[in-house]
């Protein structure tokens, strides 16, 4: 029963995703921004959700006849871990202003990772870093954001990448 409600879902999230892609791609294109115009964000995440959705479908599929077996759970509890996972989303940005952009991220990524039940050490530092090597490029250096550089240590780490 459970497959079948994922592939349920599934198809409607790649279908919503390939009708929005429809509709991004008929945005107004300026000239001077004809490179990346208003529709490129948009399109991206929404080839990246059709990408995920498209994904899921096929695991779904192949799962149809199978019995489910639940994840592990760290905290115990889902709800718990739901809680756990909003609140460390909420103390993200304020941890942000001390330990800087690239701390405050890193630590986000290891703690959620391994709240959501990651074991692995080398798993969960290889994903952490290749995440934050990937924000980082597409902030500081593709966008040209200022992101948050800390205060005392923290700062002088922050200088020495931006």
């Amino acid at each position: 029963m459970e497959a079948r409600r994922d592939v349920v879902i599934y198809l409607l999230i790649l279908v919503a995703s390939v009708l929005l892609y429809r509709n991004v791609t008929e945005l107004p294109q300026l000239a001077r921004y004809r490179q990346v115009g208003p529709g490129f964000w948009p399109q991206l995440c929404l080839l990246a959700i059709g990408a995920l959705a498209l994904g899921g479908l096929l695991r779904a599929a192949r799962g149809w006849g199978k019995v489910a077996t639940p994840a592990p759970v760290l905290l115990g509890r889902a709800p718990v871990q739901f809680l756990a996972v909003i609140a460390l989303s909420l103390a993200y940005p304020f941890a942000m202003d001390v330990t800087g952009f690239l701390v405050a991220t890193l630590l986000f990524q290891v703690a959620i990772l391994v709240l959501l039940g990651i074991r692995r050490v080398g798993t969960v530092l290889a994903a952490s870093g290749v995440n934050l090597a990937l924000l980082y490029g597409i902030f500081a250096r593709a966008l040209q954001m200022r992101l948050p550089r800390g205060t005392g240590a923290f700062r002088a780490l922050s200088l020495w990448f931006y």
